[in-house]
């Protein structure tokens, strides 16, 4: 390794040192704190998500983001009191995106949105809400089967991607109050 090689790297490793300290320094002083970190004042954010009832669900979707948001927000053998209760109200829809000229559907595109209320239980008093949605396309087929496979997972994955919205959002809003 010749010396001008040598000397550029180390250029290289005390610039990228020095990045790295401004920017940590930077963080530190805008009030950045980690939303599930054990050191933060916010470190209470998971005991206060176990801590929301989610209210049993009138139809299948929504269902499935109630499972969703359990199996996240309350782990198994950890029993809380229900300090919160959340609602979802789900609403979906089904567009055809693309129409072969014999009339074959070949694509559809599935869109889930639900709107959530957090309630006080002492009080029921309404403490937050908000909305979340999902856009999942999936192909359609000759097969009855596989179409109605391919619908189940676009809104298995639709229910995924909003439980895990919900779940961001309140714990955003539990951690700010």
């Amino acid at each position: 390794m010749s010396l001008p090689e040598a000397s550029s790297k180390a250029i290289l490793r005390a610039g990228g040192l020095c990045l790295a300290l401004v920017l940590g320094g930077t963080l530190g002083g805008c009030g950045f704190q980690p939303l599930y970190g054990h050191n933060s004042p916010t470190s209470t954010v998971a005991g206060e998500l176990s801590a929301i009832a989610i209210a049993p669900a009138r139809v299948r979707i929504a269902q499935q983001v109630r499972n969703n948001l359990l199996s996240t927000m309350s782990p198994p053998g950890q029993e809380s009191s229900a300090r919160y209760r959340l609602e979802l109200d789900p609403t979906e829809t089904r567009q055809n995106i693309f129409i072969q000229p014999d009339a074959h559907i070949r694509r559809e595109k599935y869109m889930l949105k639900v709107r959530f209320a957090l309630y006080n239980s002492g009080t029921n008093d309404l403490v937050h809400k908000g909305s979340a949605f999902s856009i999942v396309s999936y192909d359609r087929v000759e097969s009855e089967f596989a179409n109605v496979r391919a619908r189940h997972a676009a809104e298995g994955q639709a229910a995924r991607v909003v439980a895990d919205d919900i779940r961001t959002a309140l714990a955003a809003f539990l951690s700010a109050h």
